[in-house]
């Protein structure tokens, strides 16, 4: 009887992203099985997350997010979101006023990756860098991020991966001082 009442769903490509509900329940554990607890720091930043791209305040998948589904789980663009985090949360920890080394998000970056939920790329560098490519098939720009593992640890359902975005080849480190 209730669905009677229920107005029609707009179809799906309507809107360039649907907002995607976070996964509820307790976070379950990464499959490879880290000790690492995470803080609550890197806890409040993924539910901020969550909330973000359920409510639609944090857009995904599209030119100028912060926020992508990658192949290999979910993309966090660095240092944007984190410096956009920081700047939402001022009770979050910030550098030092002076400090050259530190910038805004850098501490939530360090707690999301200290988590251990995200992948590792060479020399075990957690920030990896991705390719914009075209419809045409053309490489654009590049950009770093942290990449999230299993992404249906946040997001149920995890929508498709972006299709303009592909982890860039790694980079001969020869000839660099």
């Amino acid at each position: 009887d209730d669905a009677a009442s229920l107005e029609p769903c707009a179809p799906l490509a309507s809107a360039p992203w649907q907002p995607v509900p976070p996964a509820i329940g307790p976070l379950p554990p990464l499959h490879q099985g880290t000790a690492n607890q995470p803080s609550a720091l890197a806890l409040a930043f993924m539910a901020w997350v969550q909330r973000g791209v359920a409510d639609g305040s944090l857009a995904y998948n599209e030119s100028g997010a912060l926020v992508h589904f990658v192949a290999e789980g979910l993309f966090l663009v660095s240092p944007g979101l984190f410096r956009a985090y920081a700047d939402a949360h001022p009770a979050a920890p910030n550098p030092e006023p002076g400090n050259t080394k530190d910038w805004p998000g850098k501490a939530v970056q360090k707690a999301v990756c200290g988590a251990g939920w995200n992948r590792k790329g060479p020399r075990n560098k957690s920030v990896l860098t991705y390719q914009v490519v075209s419809r045409e098939g053309k490489p654009g720009k590049a950009l770093n991020g942290v990449v999230v593992l299993q992404p249906d640890r946040f997001f149920a359902p995890v929508p498709p991966a972006n299709p303009h975005l592909q982890l860039a080849p790694v980079q001969s480190m020869k000839g660099r001082g």
